[in-house]
């Protein structure tokens, strides 16, 4: 924090002191003092010498949009039909995220989607427990496996075969 603040006061008006608060802010947000890193982020976006750095947050609010939107449209997909990762999952990669996050992120993203429409559509998995004691043993194993392969995979590999995945 220290070395930060030096930076912000000793080098104001320099690009030394962009990278100060932007330093300062994350350390406060791993701190957990999520409200001065805000505070410290909102000085950067505001004073900074580099235009690029003064636009980050237009880049990271259109990717913020991007990905509510798609989840909004996934998981509603997910809840009639299944099939939407393909939509959150490219726009995952889209805005940035590697494949292998990405397809962690997907799928921690919309489970709680696949729990409600589960629990939505009760009446109508009680009708077909035969068939959901058939296939439960072989998707869980599957799961499982496809956790496990996603653990050990390198990321070069990952991002080489994720498109014959989806």
């Amino acid at each position: 924090r220290e070395a930060a603040g030096m930076l912000i006061e000793k080098y104001s008006g320099t690009a030394y002191a962009d990278l100060g608060a932007l330093l300062s802010s994350r350390v406060q947000a791993d701190a957990g003092d999520l409200k001065s890193a805000r505070a410290q982020l909102g000085w950067a976006a505001e004073k900074a010498n580099d235009p690029a750095l003064r636009m980050a947050w237009v880049k990271a609010l259109a990717e913020a949009v991007v990905l509510a939107l798609s989840a909004a449209v996934a998981g509603a997909i997910n809840a009639v039909a299944g099939g939407g990762s393909l939509i959150s999952f490219p726009a995952a990669v889209a805005v940035g995220m590697s494949p292998l996050v990405a397809n962690a992120t997907n799928t921690v993203a919309l489970t709680p989607g696949s729990i409600a429409s589960a629990y939505g559509y009760r009446r109508e998995l009680a009708q077909d427990r035969p068939i959901l004691r058939l296939f439960l043993p072989a998707s869980a194993l599957g799961g499982a496996l496809g956790s496990v392969l996603l653990l050990v995979t390198p990321q070069r590999l990952f991002d080489a075969i994720v498109p014959v995945l989806v």
